[in-house]
């Protein structure tokens, strides 16, 4: 059922900081998408905000720059709207040298204890098979837990709410340090996605179900 009437009861100048990877992540478990142009809009509705803070990386590929460029079109319009990127590292696992090797190890035994001739499978396939195990799996990386933080040092004293967007517990000592300092604490997450930090909920933070929000922000 959509929320027609759902609104922020923001309790004066608020800063709003958007993980979009996390938020983007989301989608895995909604049944409906997000779009970062009609979010934006939805937040800049709100007369209370003073700042919308978008965080997300830059990739090689043409749609991710794509994507960038189109927000940071949206920033020069917009005063209240900032981009905050940075270039997208692959940081290469090392599968037979990380936490991986014990579930690498059992996936090359039960492959091995497998009827080869049943399976259609041969040893060359094996050989392969191991060769590709042992290569280093190239993993995304470009996280802005520092950026948000410093962002919200910055900005303490011109604020009175904070909202999140993400659901990562990660940011669970940025937010009790919010509230500690008598700011209003939201954060906005898919439920399945709430980071295990958030099993006890610090007194002052609210946390909004994004699907709250699906009739301002869906695609």
């Amino acid at each position: 059922m959509k929320e027609e009437k759902f609104q922020f009861k923001l309790k004066g100048k608020t800063l709003v900081c958007i993980d979009w990877a996390n938020v983007y992540g989301w989608q895995e478990n909604l049944d409906w998408k997000i779009s970062a142009d009609k979010l934006i809009e939805y937040l800049l509705s709100y007369k209370e905000i003073f700042k919308v803070n978008f965080y997300f990386g830059t990739d090689i590929t043409q749609e991710s720059q794509d994507f960038i460029s189109s927000l940071q079109k949206k920033e020069e319009k917009e005063k209240r709207f900032s981009v905050i990127t940075k270039e997208v590292k692959y940081v290469p696992v090392d599968l037979d040298k990380s936490y991986l090797r014990s579930r690498v190890n059992n996936i090359k035994k039960i492959i091995l204890a497998m009827d080869l001739k049943k399976q259609n499978i041969d040893g060359t396939h094996i050989k392969e098979l191991e060769n590709l195990l042992s290569q280093p799996l190239p993993r995304r990386k470009c996280d802005f837990d520092i950026e948000i933080a410093l962002d919200v040092f910055r900005n303490l004293e011109n604020f009175d709410s904070f909202i999140l967007f993400s659901g990562d517990g990660d940011y669970k000592p940025l937010v009790q340090y919010c509230i500690e300092n008598k700011k209003q604490a939201i954060i906005v997450a898919q439920p399945g996605s709430l980071g295990k930090e958030y099993r006890i909920i610090p007194i002052g933070l609210y946390i909004c179900n994004v699907r709250k929000l699906r009739n301002f922000i869906s695609k």
